[in-house]
């Protein structure tokens, strides 16, 4: 199996590279995954509890709303 390089841009303008695939965030799908891809990528440890991505992409809904 061979290995996948990975490298995300976060400052200018937001971009994934995965080996030679280059992914802006019209490219993916869904409103807040790039929001999402960025925080986990700025965390430390590459993780977040679901509880914190649904405070930080969601902040105006409740929990079960931020859950939908």
């Amino acid at each position: 199996m061979s290995k996948q390089s990975v490298e995300i841009s976060l400052l200018g303008r937001f971009q994934v590279r995965v080996s030679e695939m280059r992914l802006g965030s019209d490219d993916i799908a869904g409103r807040k995954a790039p929001a999402l891809l960025k925080l986990l990528a700025l965390n430390r440890d590459h993780q977040l509890v679901r509880d914190q991505a649904m405070e930080l992409l969601w902040p105006d809904l409740d929990s079960n709303g931020a859950a939908a």
